[in-house]
């Protein structure tokens, strides 16, 4: 599929600074008067003339936001995903497979990279296609079994694998975007590292929302091309294309040779930023990081008011 790039919006923290300046004005008994100067952003500061008292303070430090999440890596040469919960365990609430006319991946009839229908659900080989650990996310851990994401289509499937056949590790990390704004936000170890414009899908091949990560990365030999140095390669797929360029029609975050139409709508349904951003991003994010797509009410316009 498709992707692009822009040069990304730069957010800038400003600190107040608070200057307290304090005197006394001598009178006869010794009246004191405390003037305090108080800085008002972008603004003139003014004087306020108040009698001296004694106060307390309490500081309180907000929460650092965490974004954790786990990720099982598989360690044998094929894993298997049972599509129904073994026997004794019990699927966790809140699956919302998104409905779509299109056809399934993988299914029997198309080789599906890697990927193939087997009794009972999927077969996935390990390294993929391109070469890179086969990563499934992790929603829970059940015994001998663990409830895993994986990239299949219909979007947002869940299954199972055997938990001897991956390793399990904790990441603290997001990818959101959001398609009304067209903004693409990252965050590592609560801080955010990156906030830029980034292009969607056309509406006739929309990006589609939902909760995925990031399967694997590809690095691009040209990087002139139409994904830019870097494709990020998610777990989710077109829900209006079956094939791409007679490939999978896999939903990606990458690069571009098009920076014009970043922030645009503008691809096949792959999220596009700029070259130098996808790859500072695959260099900071770790393994099967989260990307969130949501589409948020757009801003009300203000209303014209009469003079």
């Amino acid at each position: 599929m498709d992707m692009g790039s822009s040069t990304p919006s730069i957010a800038v923290v400003e600190r107040k600074r608070i200057a307290i300046i304090s005197g006394a004005v001598a009178a006869v008994l010794a009246l004191v008067i405390g003037v305090t100067l108080v800085a008002r952003s972008g603004g003139e500061t003014e004087p306020q003339v108040a009698a001296a008292r004694t106060t307390s303070t309490t500081t309180t430090t907000a929460p650092v936001p965490t974004d954790e999440y786990r990720v099982a890596t598989a360690t044998v040469p094929r894993v298997d995903v049972l599509l129904e919960p073994p026997a004794g365990v019990t699927p966790t609430p809140g699956n919302e497979v998104r409905p779509t006319s299109m056809q399934p991946i993988p299914r029997s009839s198309l080789n599906s990279a890697g990927v193939r229908v087997v009794p009972g659900g999927f077969q996935y080989d390990n390294p993929t296609y391109f070469g890179n650990p086969l990563l499934f996310n992790v929603i829970s851990v059940q015994g001998d079994w663990v409830e895993v994401e994986m990239q299949a289509r219909p979007n947002g499937q869940r299954g199972w694998v055997r938990a001897s056949d991956v390793d399990i590790a904790t990441y603290d990390a997001v990818i959101t975007l959001d398609l009304t704004t067209r903004e693409l936000v990252a965050r590592l170890d609560g801080e955010e590292i990156l906030r830029t414009p980034a292009s969607i899908g056309l509406p006739g091949n929309p990006t589609p929302t939902g909760t995925y990560y990031i399967f694997e990365e590809i690095p691009q030999s040209y990087t002139g091309g139409p994904f830019g140095p870097m494709i990020m390669a998610t777990s989710a797929y077109s829900e209006r294309l079956d094939l791409f360029e007679n490939g999978l029609p896999i939903v990606a975050l990458h690069g571009t040779n098009e920076p014009n139409l970043i922030g645009q709508p503008a691809s096949n349904g792959c999220i596009r930023i700029a070259n130098d951003l996808i790859i500072e991003l695959a260099d900071k994010m770790p393994p099967g990081v989260p990307l969130i797509v949501t589409e948020s009410e757009p801003a009300a316009e203000a209303e014209p008011q009469a003079a």
